[in-house]
C-alpha cells in the first residue's frame, strides 16, 4: 500500500483486531466498540476528501466498504450479538456483506480499483473474512464453483488471483501493517529492512490463507 493510503486503513484495522480480542472475551461494550470504530470512519472520510489527498474518491469508497464489511464480520463472529448494531447496515443498508464481498469485487472493484484496494481485499480476506463464496458466484453472479472444488479451495484461488493484482514489495515504499492489536508499528529503520518485514508478513499471511480452518 501507498503511505497515503495506509494511513486511511491502517487505524481502522489495528483498532479493529485490537477491539476483537476484547469483544471476545466481555471486556468491551458493543455500543462503545460501535461509536469508536465508526468515529476511525468518519475521520478516514474526512481525510479522504480534504484538499490535499492523494488517495482518489473511488478509491476510498471502495475501501471503506470493504473494511466495514471485514470488520462487521470479524466482530459478529466475535460476538453474535454485534449483527444487530452492524456498521454495513449504517452506512449501506445491507446485511448482505457476506455474498458482497466477492460479488462488489468481482463486479465493481475489479475493473476499477488501484493495487492498493487488491491489497486490502486481500488483507480482509486473510484477516478473517469468510462469508458465502459460494453464494456469491452461484446466485449473485451466476458462476457456480466448479464441481469437485470445495469453497474454501475456490477461495484460496480467488485470493491467489487478488494477490497477483499486488504491486511488488520492490517497486515502491511501503508501509507496514500489524496483523495484531496487540503490536505496535516497527521503527523505520531502512528500505532494506521493510522490504525483508514485509516479505515475511506476506509469507504469513499465504500460509494463514492456506490453513484457515473451514
Amino acid at each position: 500500500m501507498t503511505p497515503e493510503f495506509s494511513l486511511l486503513v491502517n487505524p481502522i484495522i489495528r483498532r479493529t483486531i485490537d477491539l476483537v480480542d476484547r469483544v471476545r472475551v466481555g471486556t468491551a461494550e458493543l455500543k462503545e466498540t460501535r461509536g469508536d470504530l465508526k468515529s476511525l470512519l468518519d475521520q478516514a472520510d474526512r481525510q479522504a476528501a480534504s484538499s490535499g489527498s492523494r488517495v482518489r474518491e473511488d478509491e476510498w469508497n471502495l475501501s471503506k466498504r470493504v473494511l466495514v464489511f471485514w470488520l462487521d464480520e470479524v466482530l459478529t463472529a466475535a460476538n453474535p450479538q454485534w449483527q444487530s448494531i452492524t456498521l454495513e447496515w449504517e452506512y449501506y443498508a445491507t446485511r448482505d456483506r457476506a455474498w458482497r464481498f466477492y460479488y462488489d469485487w468481482e463486479t465493481e472493484a475489479k475493473r476499477t480499483s488501484t493495487p492498493n484496494v487488491a491489497e486490502l481485499w486481500y488483507l480482509c480476506l486473510v484477516l478473517g473474512f469468510e462469508g458465502d463464496i459460494g453464494n456469491a458466484f452461484a446466485e449473485h453472479l451466476n458462476t457456480p464453483i466448479p464441481v469437485g472444488i470445495s469453497a474454501e479451495d475456490f477461495r484460496r484461488q480467488w485470493a491467489g488471483d487478488l494477490a497477483r493484482l499486488i504491486v511488488p514489495l520492490e517497486s515502491r515504499a511501503l508501509e507496514k501493517i500489524p496483523l495484531q492489536g496487540t503490536i505496535e508499528p516497527l521503527a523505520w529503520d531502512s528500505r532494506l529492512w521493510d522490504a525483508v518485514r514485509w516479505a515475511a508478513v506476506l509469507l504469513v499471511i499465504t500460509l494463514v490463507l492456506y490453513f484457515i480452518p473451514k
